[in-house]
Parts: structure tokens; C-alpha cells; sequence
């Protein structure tokens, strides 16, 4: 699975059951340590129409819709 942390928070990308079978893990850590009380939020975003598309995809997507570069010939 890759990641991508960033100043909101870390990104994920993989599976859909791989990533919630890893944020189960993460969840149940702090229990493990003691904590009383947990609190993830988790945000899922899914294309089943684009499976192969990547973070590094996305991101540069967004990037040349803001340099006007769009390659699809759409301005932002």
C-alpha cells in the first residue's frame, strides 16, 4: 500500500479492503496503549471507472488545471 503524508493529514492508496483493514489497525493502537477514547476520521474516495489512477495522478490533474495546462484542452 502507498502513502502520502501531507499537513492535513496522510493519504492512502490501495484497495479499498486493504485500506480499511489498515486504519482498523491504526485505530485499535492507541487502545492498545491505554488511551480510553479514539477519534478517526476517514474519507474514501473511490473510481472504479479510473482503477489504475494513482495520488502522483491526481495530484498532477489538479496541478495543471491551475498552471492552465490542461492536456484534455479544459481551462480551469
Amino acid at each position: 500500500m502507498r502513502y502520502r503524508m501531507h499537513a492535513m493529514g496522510t493519504s492512502l492508496e490501495g484497495s479499498t479492503e486493504d485500506i480499511l483493514q489498515v486504519v482498523g489497525e491504526l485505530h485499535a493502537v492507541p487502545f492498545d496503549q491505554g488511551v480510553p477514547r479514539v477519534y478517526t476520521i476517514l474519507k474514501l474516495d473511490e473510481r472504479r471507472d479510473r482503477p489504475d489512477q494513482t495520488l502522483a495522478d491526481k495530484v498532477r490533474s489538479v496541478e495543471e488545471r491551475l498552471s492552465g495546462d490542461d492536456s484534455r484542452g479544459q481551462t480551469p
